[in-house]
């Protein structure tokens, strides 16, 4: 209770923290100095205050209106609007007329007293009581002058609500509610204010909320007292005023609830009076409350915050899930996938019946939560409740979108087991799963299952196995199951769904023409069918580019009344840009638009596809900059789009611009996007650029794949090829043996390893360009240096071929015979058997630098046989060949002509000084095994006595050595050395 009503009047330092109790006297001594208000005024009051006392008995505060509702002594204050006045309006010292004060307490009678009525009249708590004592601010009387409000107003100049909302709002949305505190300054009265938080009725979550909102209103609600200058500015309402009439019309505040303070400029915020309020709250009220705060939380779906909520009042021992309405939680948790939350939820009913658990189940199928599916029927074990059908079916509809096939007939057959009869519903999930993954032989077996149970089914079965048909491509059986529908004893008319079912199922066999006739159907049983039918019927004719069919859909869809939504707008754009017909599809946008049908990505995205498939990027950078003016987020598959066009129009650069946009629009490249700058730069042949897109896409983590790799190392083949051509050094020979060292064959190398680590296995054309990449140029002076690095003499007379010495035999870097092993390993090429007899090699199906390193290769192996010291076997070569007729005096003839591939090995065998038998235009040729023995061993001149020996290579004493050991073990006298 308050002392007196002059230390609400004038006694601003309550309004203070207990810290400034020596500003606050300071300021008031200086208010009463100032102040011009004579012992009249005084009395004034006086008497005003007690004939206030006499005629109500809940008395009004001026300067808030309170209202305690039963929210643990919560005290919503509304807010003032503080409107500068001109400078030309002087303050008078004069006292405002009885009328006009009492006119301003009546207003906030009337106002507490509607907030109250509205208060029980919403939420049906107990009234609460408010016992405070009458409180007016003193004031003054302003000139004659009008005072005009200002549009715009100082934001410092008002007494601002809380930015942060109560977590919990405990009245319609409607009412305009402040949670300012400001008479709760002082930590004495917050203490004595907020006592009744403490009780166990209330959660710990709203009580911790109004607690730090109390806190932060009356640190950030009023000034400090030396901020504090001049006067106390009045407060006058007039009668009939604009504000008072809306308080009588409203339900409670009115929509803007802040009362107005003219105050002349200089002023700062008024201090408010204290308020002290005495609330009894009761047990049940409070319990009503917290439901309040529930039901409020589960409208705004927020589903955590509810089930907080719900967890506190259980602990503290006030909660009756009787009085939660389950049906609407469950039903709130659906679209949110909230499983947890649901499970959660559960937990907390006493005594779950099976209604219960089928709610719990409807969660988690449209969740296509598999693992909690099977957690709610081990809940129903436990609590001692046998499922029903609707709890199995639900649970093999779950097994179904989750793509369970096996593990949905097996809770079909538990719940056989179970002795719970399957109904229409149960086989049209089993049908439907099947549907789903393709089985269409479990569909037609669950469907024997049902007939042979004499059920009888429905549309909604007939529609299930005609889609599983579909997606199988078994069309001829989806007409069956047509035909099967119309034969029952009560013929079952198709539906929308039907007939989108078997449009489809005619699209994906490619059978257009039988899907325009099933479209038909739409008229035949006049069908009023939905967007999506006809989006299924256009989209079956777009790969054909039949514009005049999608045409007439769109006029059958407008006939019946249907607004075409945006899928079917993307569709017949689509349609129109498989057709050629660029302009039909920029019309079909505009006519959208001007028929105010809401045009969204989506749709530019197809429009976008029309320009990227007519090659036309003058149009595509036109429809960009409009789905930039239209403040649109384009999507990657869009800007995508613009790349193709931009990249088909040889528009490089412009490319690599709209690049830069898609990372400025906050979107992530992904492997296509690169795919297509690359194989623009190779075919500008622009390799700075494409080492530019490389980095991008290491920075973007995009990792190479063939596209990419192809390009890049196609590129590099070209340039190595140049460096050959020109003579340029590649050849290293610092490490012993001949190793190719150029920045190409590197950077093919790496890109190459790059693709690989990945994961993808490169093609044969990959592959190919990469050995081209480790070729040497057949120089005579080149192949000289490669015979000098052996270090060996030879008789000029003799010449003999030494490149079977020679690591890669003179014709590949060495590292080409090792990838390809590496590739056989991968599958890239086939696998040679050296077991056989003779060894035959394929080359039908390779190009030209794989058949001519996979010959090496095999050539590469049988040296290290011969070192081992085992018999060479006879090699066979199969050759590609081309058939050609020719004209000769008997007639025309076929003859067989040797290819690029054939051409290139007869080359090498040649190069390499390697005779075999045959012709390659024969398709085949033939190594003797004798004739390769004697191409690895050499004679050459001795450097000491002048006669001819063997060479004695590491790889021949190694032989000789493994031959050595093989004899010790056989005699038993193995020995080390």
């Amino acid at each position: 209770m308050y002392q007196d009503a002059d230390s609400q009047i004038l006694g601003l330092h309550n309004l203070q923290r207990a810290t400034s109790t020596d500003k606050s006297i300071v300021l008031k001594e200086k208010m009463i100095e100032n102040s011009h208000v004579s012992k009249d005024k005084a009395s004034l009051e006086t008497a005003l205050m007690s004939e206030r006392r006499s005629t109500t008995g809940t008395s009004e505060l001026t300067s808030f209106d309170i209202l305690a509702s039963s929210t643990r002594n919560s005290v919503f204050s509304e807010e003032f609007e503080v409107v500068d006045l001109p400078c030309s309006a002087p303050l008078h010292s004069e006292v405002e007329t009885p009328q006009s004060v009492l006119s301003a307490t009546r207003m906030s009678e009337l106002q507490v007293e509607r907030c109250l009525k509205e208060t029980n009249s919403g939420f049906e708590l107990p009234l609460v009581t408010v016992e405070t004592k009458s409180n007016m601010f003193s004031s003054s009387v302003l000139n004659d002058a009008p005072v005009e409000k200002k549009d715009h107003e100082n934001p410092d100049q008002h007494f601002r609500e809380s930015v942060r909302e109560d977590l919990y709002t405990f009245y319609d949305d409607n009412l305009s509610v402040t949670k300012s505190m400001s008479n709760l300054t002082s930590p004495e009265r917050s203490s004595s204010h907020f006592s009744i938080l403490d009780g166990k009725s209330f959660s710990s979550l709203i009580r911790s909320t109004m607690l730090k909102e109390a806190e932060f209103s009356s640190q950030d609600s009023f000034p400090d007292a030396e901020n504090v200058d001049g006067e106390i500015p009045l407060i006058s309402y007039k009668e009939g005023s604009s504000l008072q009439k809306d308080i009588r019309k409203s339900r409670g505040f009115p929509r803007d609830s802040r009362r107005r303070i003219l105050r002349p400029n200089g002023y700062r915020k008024p201090s408010l009076s204290n308020v002290r309020l005495n609330i009894h709250v009761t047990e049940k009220c409070n319990s009503s409350v917290n439901f309040s705060a529930y039901n409020n939380l589960l409208r705004k779906g927020r589903l955590i915050d509810c089930i907080e909520l719900l967890e506190d009042m259980e602990r503290s021992g006030v909660l009756d899930m009787n009085k939660v309405y389950h049906a609407r939680f469950f039903k709130l948790c659906k679209p949110q996938k909230a499983v947890k939350e649901a499970f959660r939820f559960t937990k907390l009913i006493p005594s779950p019946t099976i209604s219960t658990f089928n709610m719990l189940m409807s969660v988690c199928a449209s969740s296509q939560d598999f693992d909690g599916a099977f957690q709610v029927l081990h809940l129903v074990r436990e609590a001692g409740l046998k499922a029903d059908c609707k709890l199995y079916t639900t649970l093999i509809s779950t097994c179904a979108k989750c793509g369970k096939v096996d593990a949905m007939f097996e809770v079909f057959h538990e719940m056989v087991n179970a002795k719970v009869e399957p109904n229409v519903h149960t086989y049209g999930a089993l049908i439907d799963g099947c549907a789903r993954a393709g089985q269409v032989a479990k569909a037609f077996g669950a469907y024997g299952i049902m007939r042979s149970k004499n059920v009888k089914p429905d549309i909604v079965v007939f529609n299930a196995l005609i889609t599983a048909c579909g997606q199988a491509g078994a069309v001829d059986r989806a007409f069956d199951v047509l035909a099967e529908m119309r034969a029952e004893t009560q013929p079952l008319d198709p539906d929308h769904i039907t007939v989108g079912s078997l449009i489809m199922a005619c699209s994906n066999a490619g059978q257009v023409d039988r899907a325009k006739e099933v479209y038909k159907m739409i008229h035949e049983y006049n069908i009023e069918g939905t967007p999506e039918v006809y989006t299924i019927a256009v989209n079956s004719c777009s790969n054909s580019g039949d514009w005049d069919f999608a045409l007439s859909v769109y006029s059958d869809m407008t006939k019946k009344g249907l607004l075409p939504d945006e899928m079917f707008l993307s569709a017949l754009i689509d349609v129109a840009g498989n057709a050629g017909k660029l302009d039909a599809a920029f019309e079909v946008l505009q006519q959208a638009k001007d028929n105010g049908i809401r045009v969204g990505i989506i749709s530019y995205g197809s429009l976008m596809g029309a320009c990227s498939n007519a090659k036309n990027w003058q149009k595509a950078l036109e429809l960009y900059e409009d789905i930039k003016s239209a403040k649109l987020s384009p999507t990657v598959s869009t800007l995508n789009a613009l790349i193709t066009a931009l990249c088909d129009g040889d528009q490089l650069q412009k490319a690599v611009e709209a690049l830069s946009d898609m990372k400025r629009c906050g979107l992530s490249p992904n492997t296509i996007t690169y795919s297509i700058l690359f194989v623009a730069s190779e075919k500008m042949d622009d390799i700075e650029i494409g080492l530019m897109l490389l980095s991008q896409a290491k920075k973007d983590g995009v990792s190479p794949n063939l596209v990419m790799c192809r390009c890049l190392i196609g590129m590099c083949l070209r340039r190595f090829e140049k460096a050959c051509t020109l003579g340029e050094p590649i050849l290293s020979l610092d490490r012993g043996r001949p190793q190719i060292d150029n920045q190409w064959t590197s950077l093919a190398l790496m890109v190459y390893r790059e693709t690989i680590v990945t994961g993808v296995i490169p093609t044969m054309e990959v592959f190919s360009q990469l050995l081209g990449c480790l070729r040497l140029p057949h120089d005579a002076s080149l192949r000289d240096r490669l015979v000098e690095n052996l270090g060996v003499n030879t008789e000029t007379s003799r010449c003999p071929n030494l490149f079977s010495l020679v690591d890669g035999f003179g014709e590949y870097d060495p590292r080409a015979l090792s990838l390809l092993e590496e590739a056989a390993s991968l599958g890239i090429v086939p696998c040679v058997s050296f077991k056989e007899s003779p060894i035959l090699v394929d080359a039908r199906k390779l190009l030209v630098h794989t058949a001519e390193v996979y010959l090496l290769t095999v050539l590469k192996g049988l040296r290290h046989r011969l070192a081992a010291g085992a018999k060479l076997p006879n090699i066979t070569i199969l050759l590609p060949v081309e058939k050609t007729q020719v004209s000769s005096p008997e007639g025309k003839k076929t003859v067989n002509l040797a290819g690029r591939i054939s051409q290139g090995v007869g080359a090498l065998l040649r190069r390499l000084r390697l005779p075999y038998q045959g012709n390659e235009s024969y398709g085949k040729v033939r190594i003797n095994g004798l004739a390769v023995k004697r191409w690895f061993q050499p004679k050459l001149s001795s450097p000491f006595s002048g006669k001819p020996e063997e060479l004695s290579s590491s790889l021949t004493r190694l032989g000789k050595g493994i031959a050595h050991q093989q004899r010790n073990i056989r005699t038993g006298t193995l020995s080390l050395y």
